[in-house]
Formats: structure tokens, sequence, C-alpha cells
């Protein structure tokens, strides 16, 4: 069991490591659509891509929402 010292920083580990995350998969996606947009369309498969890109950072910003909603909750 954590004491409220090592949750802290087990949560602060968890941040870095989704910011990281995020800041990866947005690099992504914005090389994504720049380069689907160099012929002026984007095809089935890029719109796959660019669609996994956006929801993988959707799920993140999301866990980010409920681990702050649970926070103001049980505080």
């Amino acid at each position: 069991m954590l004491n409220g010292s090592s949750l802290g920083s087990q949560i602060e580990k968890w941040a870095e490591q989704d910011l990281g995350k995020m800041q990866s998969l947005s690099t992504g996606l914005t090389n994504l659509v720049q380069t689907a947009l160099e012929d002026g369309i984007i095809d089935v498969d890029e719109q796959a891509a660019i669609d996994q890109l956006q929801g993988k950072i959707s799920n993140i910003m999301e866990g980010w929402q409920e681990a702050e909603a649970q926070a103001r909750w049980m505080y």
C-alpha cells in the first residue's frame, strides 16, 4: 500500500509518462496530417491512421479528466 508521499510520487511519474506519450502522439499526428495533405487528398489509409492517433490522444485526455473528477470527489 502506498502512503501519501509515495502515492504523490507515483502520480507524478504517471503524469510525466502520459505527457511524453501525448507529445509523441501529437507530433506524429501533425506529421501524418502534413504528409497526407501534400497531395491535397487524404486517402482512406491516411484517414484511418489519423483516426487511430486521435483516438489514442482522446483516451489519454479522458483518463486525465476521469482522474481529476475522482480527485475532486475524494477531497
